[in-house]
């Protein structure tokens, strides 16, 4: 991956190193548009920050990771991105837009091991 510094943004491009019949890759950027701040407590961005577990699914298995971390001081932040580009590294098609994005300089976080929350049965 490639990151450059252009007019106060951040640039991203990355590109599959294997070969495919389309080229598979991203770009995108981000700047920061407000001031970091603590998100107001029964707010969504609250909600969204405040997460203290991760979770996933493998070969149809719930997994549970545990995080722990000190309260997030996010900014606001704008983003664009080739929807061309991003498209090529998922299955299906992105539609709409971003409309919520934002930035955190540094965050030190803790993670547990992942557990086992629901197995999955497979049919015989």
């Amino acid at each position: 991956m490639k990151e450059s510094d252009i007019n106060g943004w951040t640039e991203y491009y990355s590109r599959r190193q294997i070969k495919t019949d389309e080229e598979t890759y991203f770009k995108g950027r981000y700047k920061q548009i407000s001031k970091p701040e603590f998100p107001a407590s029964g707010t969504l961005d609250y909600w969204l920050f405040e997460r203290y577990y991760l979770f996933n699914t493998v070969n149809g298995n719930i997994i549970r990771v545990g995080i722990h971390h000190l309260p997030w001081k996010p900014a606001k932040a704008a983003v664009t991105y080739e929807k061309d580009a991003l498209n090529s590294l998922l299955p299906g098609t992105l539609q709409g837009e971003t409309v919520k994005a934002h930035y955190v300089e540094v965050l030190d976080v803790i993670f547990w091991l992942p557990e086992l929350i629901k197995v999955h049965k497979k049919d015989s």
